[in-house]
């Protein structure tokens, strides 16, 4: 086994708990009724998103998938790639 590969779960459990922790500051604004970000934080993450997530993330996701043997990485590279994706697209029609 590559050394690439060994540190797979590490990195899935790191991705999932920022998923689910985004999820989680999303879903209380919501309850709150108040918006979750202020306009220079989102232009900020569009921005990182954009020059530097968007460049590497869906080969990163890519490998993750050809590497795992038992399909759980497979889902939080999905997961993970989906979740960015939907952000940033999200950012491209909020913040011109």
């Amino acid at each position: 086994m590559s050394t690439e590969v060994s540190h797979i779960p590490w990195l899935g459990f790191i991705i999932l708990s920022i998923v689910v922790g985004s999820l989680l500051l999303i879903i209380l604004a919501a309850i709150l009724g108040k918006p979750w970000k202020p306009k220079a934080t989102m232009l900020a993450e569009k921005e990182f998103l954009g020059e530097h997530l968007m460049k590497w993330l869906p080969k990163f996701c890519g490998e993750v998938r050809k590497h795992d043997r038992l399909g759980l990485f497979h889902c939080l590279a999905d997961l993970t790639e989906g979740w960015i994706s939907l952000d940033f697209q999200q950012y491209l029609q909020e913040i011109k």
